[in-house]
């Protein structure tokens, strides 16, 4: 017995002596660990002069600002078109604009938005306008928009054509793409023709014509403004009129077009006519507002050149609205033609 009770002692001896070890581990690894995942502050001493640029960093990236857009178009009518930040309403720019239009009757399409750089090439652009109009360029065209200058018109020779360098120093500086379309108008020598006395026969057959009245130029079958506008509809929705590229003058192919159109507008009476132009997102959004003008101030004179009445038609380019397909497909750049019953 006192052999079996000396054995069971020393296995309780050892029990407790492993306990103790384990309980001295266990408190030596929990203090251990704690003090790995307790956080500790680090005071950073930020010089005075460094501190705002500090927080500029630590503050989310703010949003890029856009470029001002701008355009300027001689033709029936001169035409100013500008994308502009809300700081220019009270800026030089506007101030040229107005000037500008109070010398000459012009059609204004500003617009005023955030998130747009200031417009910071007045001078440039007024020497620009002030160069077309001394120079007398015929067509002349100016776009500013997407770090790029484009120019159109016509000029009499090269010394002319060489004379607008000296503006693009200031849009090369700040890295835009200059693109200078102006071209040599090339003229015919006029070649004097003999005068014949007219005879009093054409004289008065002439004026026969000039005065007929409009019913000759009527197509026998008339239409109602509803079944007009649908003919008209799938005239012009077969093939889109189409342009020479990046001008306003229309393709033989579509006069054709437009000449079906024709005969249906003389064959109606009391109604309006409004002729719409659009194009699709590409190119700057002012350059596409302004070209689709163009383009439907062309077809508007076809029509009128063709003998539909010049105050029943009205026309409007809208550039990158009412799209009909997604925004870069080429089907959205389109000349629409909507009847209106007049009461």
């Amino acid at each position: 017995m006192s052999g079996k009770l000396l054995i069971f002692l020393g296995l309780v001896l050892a029990s407790l002596f492993i306990y103790v070890c384990i309980d001295t581990k266990k408190d030596a690894l929990y203090a251990q660990l704690t003090e790995k995942n307790e956080p500790t502050t680090t005071a950073v001493i930020i010089p005075e002069e460094k501190k705002e640029e500090v927080i500029k960093q630590a503050l989310p990236l703010a949003k890029p600002k856009k470029e001002a857009s701008f355009a300027y178009v001689i033709g029936e009518k001169k035409k100013i078109a500008g994308i502009l930040s809300n700081e220019d309403k009270e800026s030089e720019i506007m101030t040229m604009i107005e000037d500008i239009c109070q010398e000459e009757n012009c059609i204004k399409d500003i617009k005023f938005v955030e998130n747009v750089e200031p417009f910071n090439f007045t001078k440039d652009t007024l020497g620009l306008v002030t160069y077309a109009k001394k120079e007398q360029i015929k067509d002349f065209s100016l776009y500013l928009d997407k770090k790029s200058l484009k120019l159109e018109g016509k000029v009499q020779n090269q010394e002319q054509l060489e004379s607008v360098t000296p503006f693009f120093k200031t849009f090369l500086n700040k890295n835009y793409t200059i693109e200078n379309e102006m071209k040599i108008e090339r003229t015919k020598p006029v070649v004097k023709k003999e005068t014949k006395p007219i005879e009093k026969e054409k004289i008065i057959k002439e004026e026969i014509i000039e005065e007929a009245p409009r019913d000759i130029f009527v197509t026998p079958m008339h239409m109602s403004t509803e079944e007009a506008s649908t003919a008209i509809n799938d005239i012009m929705s077969a093939n889109n009129i189409t342009f020479d590229y990046r001008s306003s003058d229309i393709t033989n192919k579509s006069k054709r077009q437009l000449d079906e159109v024709i005969d249906i507008l003389l064959g109606l009476d009391n109604v309006s006519i409004q002729v719409a132009g659009y194009t699709d997102s590409k190119g700057g959004a002012v350059y596409n507002k302004v070209l689709s003008q163009k383009r439907a101030d062309s077809v508007r004179t076809y029509l009128i050149q063709s003998g539909v009445r010049s105050k029943l038609i009205k026309s409007k380019g809208y550039g990158e609205e009412n799209f009909i397909s997604t925004p870069e497909d080429i089907i959205n750049r389109r000349v629409e033609i909507h009847l209106k019953e007049e009461e």
